[in-house]
């Protein structure tokens, strides 16, 4: 995702009164190449690219366990 889309993504939110979210990010320095890191953001920008594909239903679920349980 762009930085401008989440900005947009949560200015809606806001303007709809949502004051709480459950928000993360990763960028690039958190992750490592062979080389130890990525170099280019472009090189980053395909990767972000691949995880946007990614099933993150059982994200969902694993909240709202944790919710249930407390």
């Amino acid at each position: 995702m762009k930085i401008q889309d989440a900005i947009d993504m949560l200015t809606e939110a806001k303007a709809k009164g949502v004051k709480n979210i459950v928000h993360a990010f990763w960028t690039a320095d958190c992750f490592g190449t062979i080389d130890g890191k990525f170099e280019d953001d472009k090189d980053w920008e395909g990767v972000v690219a691949l995880i946007e594909e990614m099933d993150w239903s059982w994200v969902h679920d694993d909240m709202m366990e944790i919710i249930e349980r407390n």
